[in-house]
């Protein structure tokens, strides 16, 4: 199952997402696959720096908002998520995180997870630095070995362990997923590459993975 503390976790930690007015991360995610997994994710039991950024930055912070939501993108959009950090209103900075049904509804929890803590760097990048602003910038900034470990090291939280289901070299080659476009993943030789889509797309589809349930 899907948890901190080794992979193997029953998820039983205290959700900080229930956007009850309490605290100003708000989890209006109506998919019950992606909410479920955002809310293991962000249970006070993980230690991972990016669970600890959103919870620390996010949580109780009267400066700062954050926004899950889910839905069908139009026009038959690839694009897994995206996330966007909004000019300041009355002093709040609100980051708003959209999750595309179609493209999550049917994949497996390791990869939705995934695309969970692909969004969160982007929150990251977007809360530390002014720049950079587009996505493979920021992609080229998420594979440079800090956040990129930091990434891996979250899956491997997450889905890792002796009675987990996520190999380390599973959560390097997940962890490349969305920054296909960066120099870093270019600069692999082209065997490699095509090893780490299929992959990807492997747990994508539920070839490999946990399915939600």
């Amino acid at each position: 199952g899907i948890g901190c503390e080794g992979g193997g976790g029953n998820g039983e930690g205290e959700p900080n997402s229930e956007g009850n007015g309490e605290n100003d991360i708000n989890n209006d995610i109506t998919d019950p696959c992606i909410r479920y997994n955002v809310e293991q994710i962000l249970s006070r039991d993980c230690k991972n720096e990016l669970t600890k950024f959103v919870n620390e930055i996010f949580d109780n912070n009267k400066e700062f908002d954050l926004v899950l939501t889910s839905l069908p993108f139009a026009n038959n959009s690839s694009m897994a998520a995206y996330t966007v950090t909004e000019v300041p209103l009355i002093d709040v900075l609100r980051t708003s995180i959209k999750f595309n049904t179609n493209v999550l509804s049917g994949a497996t929890q390791e990869y939705i997870t995934t695309v969970i803590f692909h969004e969160f760097t982007h929150a990251w990048i977007n809360h530390f630095y002014t720049s950079p602003h587009t996505n493979a910038e920021q992609h080229n900034m998420m594979t440079n070995s800090p956040r990129f470990s930091a990434l891996v090291e979250a899956l491997l939280e997450m889905f890792g362990g002796p009675n987990g289901t996520l190999s380390y070299q599973d959560a390097v080659d997940l962890a490349w997923g969305g920054n296909t476009d960066s120099i870093a993943f270019n600069n692999l030789p082209s065997t490699e590459r095509n090893r780490i889509l299929q992959r990807i797309q492997d747990f994508k589809t539920g070839v490999s993975g946990t399915p939600c349930q």
